[in-house]
């Protein structure tokens, strides 16, 4: 029986296979409401993580976190 993903989890795996990853992105396909803490706790492990902010469509301001290789 294969266990659930955490949260860190759920978000390396989609940083490694797409590259980067938006709040909306988290919010709507695993029901990660606060990107920013898992960013954080992924960080704290020593992974680089870049963060990009640009204009989004319904918001002043918009993260893209995207992973450093």
């Amino acid at each position: 029986m294969r266990q659930n993903q955490t949260q860190d989890q759920k978000v390396m795996n989609h940083l490694n296979q797409r590259g980067s990853i938006t709040s909306s992105t988290a919010i709507g396909t695993y029901g990660i409401s606060r990107l920013a803490a898992v960013i954080n706790r992924i960080r704290a492990r020593g992974v680089t993580v870049e963060t990009r902010y640009f204009k989004g469509v319904n918001a002043p301001r918009v993260a893209e976190y995207k992973l450093m290789k």
